[in-house]
């Protein structure tokens, strides 16, 4: 009876996924990372990893991060305001990138107006479409393009898993 409860379980477990990220929740600082007009804010409290400001004009933050046609991927990006509703506008951006660096199509766009984010986190998360065949990356890029000192915006997490076939 145990090993029919537990093979039970086993089938109702989420599909196990791999982390595409390395340095995800910044715990090694900016490395892996390109940004710009960003800095590093250290863990608060029970926190693992540290958190990234965006804020300074024309702030941004991206990584590539290799990828497989076919393969089925799942983001989630943890955000908030610097201050309550002070929010620079945010662009967050996936896009798949052939081999060539050309572009090979848009996963993701999500636009932020400005102060429509608060001093609490704003969790986005989903599935993108399958990876296209002529896929090879997927370019991850957020914009502040209006940050400065008193609308900055806080990332705590970018995380690319890959569902594993």
């Amino acid at each position: 009876m145990a090993a029919v409860k537990k093979r039970r379980q086993r089938r109702q477990r989420s599909p196990s996924m791999i982390e595409l990220i390395k340095n995800r929740d910044f715990t090694a600082g900016l490395s892996g990372w390109h940004t710009g007009g960003a800095m590093i804010l250290p863990a608060e409290g029970d926190s693992a990893g540290n958190s990234v400001l965006l804020f300074r004009p024309h702030a941004f933050i991206s990584r590539t991060v290799r990828v497989s046609p076919g393969d089925r991927l799942y983001y989630t990006i943890a955000c908030r305001a610097q201050f309550p509703a002070a929010n620079s506008p945010f662009i967050l951006r996936l896009r798949w990138v052939k081999a060539s660096g050309n572009f090979a199509g848009l996963a993701l766009e999500h636009y932020f107006p400005p102060g429509s984010i608060g001093s609490e986190p704003v969790l986005l998360q989903g599935f993108l479409r399958t990876a296209p065949r002529q896929a090879t990356w997927l370019d991850i890029r957020g914009d502040a393009p209006m940050a400065d000192n008193g609308s900055g915006l806080i990332i705590d997490l970018i995380s690319l898993k890959k569902m594993r076939h």
